[in-house]
């Protein structure tokens, strides 16, 4: 029988149903296993398919779920149980009581394009100057006030709109009820009302589930709870499998306190904890199960394994970012060469911004590509601004680029005004500087014009001399970008980030080049991306990189973890914040758990902060958490020009022991006078070791305790 293949705690999991039960599913516990045999039972022990709700958050996950049941149960009809996504099950459920809710029987769904076309009708009707930038604001801050189940007039705050935001977000949900219309938001919400004001309904679905399941209870948002609870109330029918420990996506309305109260919200209910993992190797579970330790808000649990030891995590400390990604690609080449796929091999990063130097290092060793759940650097919107920019100013015949950027950010030159433009460009051998002088349109947008051409002037005696660096960040601080991306842009520092790293790149260009003029460095961004349109020809086997956010749910032979500094992860925007911290911790314990063999993490100590200033970075704090006896460093003597001085180890020196007192003395920033190099720097500490930076271009592990060292004052 199919339970046999279950360990004991899987098998107690499926087979309880006296009260609302809590699975808590350690990352490659089996949970997946643990739902589909769960409805197995229920379906072999008389449960019709039809009274079981399982509820999940893809349709990836709901796909295969029905997939293994089907495999599971002979002769049934996997489409009459209800599996599906909380918007999947919440659509079945006003199509069937559409008349209560004041809909009709046909009414449809508005996907994000009808959504947008909505808005813009409406900004049109109510004569208010946008561009996309408005449209995505406004309907991100509607579906924050749907999801936290909040009137429109409690967002007030959405800059650049206040109260017209309410005015916008009541003609919407007018306007969506006059086209006989639901958006994906509307779907959970709508049906929480049906249940409010219909006790006779709510009543009926809650007999007709005989059994309800949730999967990634951890990812659950507030309106979610709110009908998971309505659902089931007072009966003993519930089963939600998570882990706390996996709880990463805060950012975007889930709340770990959802799986962190279950058992103040629910009556009596059963926990069982998945511990056995099926994934990873002994010495990757230890360490993850180390770090994770540190949080306070989980509930307490230790993945073990019956997989082999495995060998250690490898350290990478470099002194550069550029350093830090060419070992990265040295050793994906390595194991490739040792018979390895690319595809089972995956580089984990913390924000989009940092994929630039992976994909530049991946492109200069010919390794192939994909990056997963994003679009790759080049193709970026923020980017492909800002690189618009610099087009138009290279070749003031590009009138593609200057249709992107000349009402970007907003400078009240809208679409009409735009065409009249284009118009007298094209066809009328005039330049920008012949529009507004000549007063060839109105004056307002003549004005507007004029100080379009300004912001090119302001830069051009940098671009002139070859000054990339500084010609880039006068242009982007006379077009105030930033401000543009936190006004419209709810991921806006995601999207800042990613502008700094594009300094970051003209930075690097101009240090390399013998001719590092504006012409030749977008010459040499093209080539790039053709290059990039002729590799995507076929990535059936191709280095996978991503976000640790899109790792979830993941799993491969060999994962980099690339960028663990402070700052980086954690992330500097939770370093004030001991929740946020927590935040963080788990998500690089995802990332570690997603490793089944192999796991490398990575730091350097000097990155370019955006106005191209060298940065000292500091080791991430999560990394000193993980004991010693499970990584292995290579250690380089470092030299921070960029080059390596004789190849030698990042060096311990053994001399004999000199007391001196605990390893807490030697706090990171204090200075330290040793017998052979001199006065230092502590740049990390590590246990019973610390990392000195001398000044004299080395970086330098010791034990104070084994050689001759004091703190110097």
């Amino acid at each position: 029988m199919y339970l046999e293949s279950l360990n004991r705690e899987q098998r107690k999991a499926v087979e309880y149903f006296e009260k609302p039960l809590l699975v808590l599913a350690g990352a490659g516990s089996g949970k997946t296993r643990v739902i589909t045999n769960k409805i197995a039972y229920l379906i072999q022990n008389e449960v019709y398919p039809s009274s079981i709700l399982a509820l999940t958050f893809t349709n990836k996950a709901a796909e295969e779920m029905k997939n293994r049941v089907n495999k599971l149960v002979d002769n049934i009809n996997v489409e009459r149980l209800w599996i599906g996504t909380f918007h999947y099950v919440c659509l079945r459920i006003l199509k069937k009581h559409f008349n209560k809710i004041n809909l009709s029987r046909n009414f449809v769904i508005y996907d994000q394009d009808d959504q947008k076309k909505l808005i813009k009708n409406i900004l049109n009707d109510f004569n208010v100057e946008h561009d996309r930038s408005d449209i995505y604001a406004i309907l991100n801050g509607i579906s924050k006030a749907k999801q936290n189940y909040k009137k429109f007039d409690e967002m007030y705050g959405i800059e650049g709109y206040g109260k017209h935001f309410t005015k916008i977000a009541n003609e919407y949900e007018k306007r969506l009820f006059e086209a006989d219309a639901v958006d994906f938001d509307n779907m959970i919400n709508l049906t929480i009302k049906l249940f409010e004001e219909n006790k006779d309904i709510l009543e009926y679905y809650r007999d007709k589930f005989e059994y309800v399941l949730v999967d990634e209870y951890q990812d659950t948002n507030y309106v979610q709870f709110r009908l998971i609870y309505l659902l089931t109330g007072n009966k003993n029918n519930l089963c939600v499998v998570g882990d706390e420990d996996q709880s990463i996506y805060g950012w975007r309305g889930a709340n770990i306190e959802n799986i962190m109260n279950f058992e103040s919200k629910f009556d009596d209910p059963k926990i069982i904890k998945l511990e056995q993992n099926y994934r990873s190797t002994k010495n990757i579970l230890r360490a993850a199960n180390y770090l994770i330790s540190n949080n306070s808000e989980r509930k307490e649990k230790k993945l073990w394994t019956d997989n082999q030891k495995g060998s250690k995590i490898k350290v990478f400390a470099k002194s550069s970012k550029e350093q830090e990604v060419n070992r990265i690609c040295n050793e994906i080449l390595d194991l490739k060469q040792r018979g390895n796929n690319y595809s089972n091999i995956a580089v984990f990063v913390r924000t989009n911004a940092q994929t630039r130097e992976l994909e530049r290092g991946l492109r200069n060793k010919t390794i192939p590509y994909i990056v997963i759940g994003s679009l790759k650097y080049f193709d970026r919107m923020e980017v492909k601004d800002i690189l618009a920019y610099l087009k138009f100013y290279n070749n003031r015949n590009d009138y593609l680029s200057l249709g992107r950027i000349i009402n970007t950010p907003k400078r009240k030159i809208g679409k009409r005004s735009q065409e009249k433009i284009m118009d007298i460009l094209r066809n009328h051998d005039a330049d920008l500087e012949d529009i507004y002088r000549n007063r060839l349109l109105s004056e307002r947008i003549n004005n507007n014009v004029a100080d379009f051409c300004k912001i090119f002037e302001e830069a051009e005696e940098y671009f002139d001399k070859n000054k990339l660096v500084d010609g880039l960040l006068k242009l982007i601080d006379v077009i105030d970008y930033k401000s543009y991306l936190e006004k419209y842009f709810d991921n806006a520092e995601e999207r800042w980030e990613n502008v700094h790293e594009l300094v970051n790149d003209i930075k690097e260009y101009q240090e390399k080049s013998d001719d590092p003029s504006l012409s030749n460095y977008l010459n040499n961004i093209a080539l790039i991306q053709d290059i990039d349109l002729m590799d995507d020809v076929d990535k059936s086997d191709a280095v996978n990189i991503l976000t640790i956010h899109k790792a979830k749910g993941l799993e491969f032979e060999h994962v980099f973890v690339s960028g663990l500094e402070d700052g980086k992860i954690p992330h500097q925007n939770s370093l004030n914040s001991p929740s946020e911290i927590e935040e963080e911790r788990r998500l690089l314990y995802v990332a570690m758990t997603r490793a089944k063999r192999d796991l490398y993490l990575s730091w350097s100590k000097k990155s370019f902060s955006y106005y191209g200033y060298s940065n000292n970075n500091e080791v991430s704090r999560f990394l000193k958490e993980i004991p010693d006896d499970l990584l292995e460093y290579e250690r380089y003597k470092f030299s921070l020009s960029g080059k390596n001085k004789g190849g030698s180890n990042f060096r311990r020196k053994r001399k004999k022991s000199s007391p001196q007192g605990i390893i807490g003395t030697y706090k990171v920033g204090k200075k330290i006078n040793h017998s052979e190099y001199g006065v230092g720097k502590i740049i990390a500490t590590k246990f019973k070791n610390i990392v000195v930076d001398f000044g004299d271009s080395n970086l330098v592990e010791i034990n104070p305790r084994k050689e001759e060292v004091e703190i110097y004052d």
